[in-house]
């Protein structure tokens, strides 16, 4: 039975003056950040929820894959998706469009599972709605963001 080492093993394993092992690769610390979004009633496919534009710093790369959406209260079924919209205007897709139906936690999928996107502090998250089927005014659900600041 053969073994292969990682990157990082293969530079700890053959120490030299010119390589040395970078612990931030080692030493990540995820963060959340949640955002209650309250649904008005009147949302129609097309509308978006602006989470936030103030992010905690430059650099900070979205995990979409650890990032979901929690119900907290009401009635609804949409189909969405997390976007950043950078200081022009323009929108990224961050993960795929996800139905969501009121249950208990559903994950997001990241749009594209080779590149994490990365964030500056002038750019915004929101969720963009691409369908709706109902809502109900005071309906609310929880996203919550995985994210870490990039070194």
């Amino acid at each position: 039975m053969a073994t292969f080492y990682s990157d990082i093993e293969t530079k700890r394993r053959t120490p030299s003056l010119y390589t040395v092992v970078d612990q931030a690769a080692v030493e990540q610390e995820v963060r959340y950040a949640k955002f209650r979004v309250t649904l008005a009633g009147t949302e129609v496919a097309n509308d978006t929820h602006v989470l936030t534009s103030l992010l905690p710093a430059d650099n900070v790369e979205i995990i979409p894959e650890l990032s979901y959406v929690r119900k907290v209260t009401g009635t609804f079924s949409v189909t969405k998706k997390l976007q950043s919209v950078n200081a022009a205007g323009t929108a990224a897709d961050l993960t795929t469009a996800v139905a969501y139906t009121g249950a208990e936690k559903v994950p997001y999928v990241a749009a594209d599972a080779l590149i994490r996107p990365v964030l500056g502090k002038t750019d915004a998250l929101r969720v963009f709605l691409t369908v709706v089927t109902t809502t109900a005014a005071g309906a609310a659900f929880d996203v919550e963001i995985a994210y870490r600041k990039k070194r």
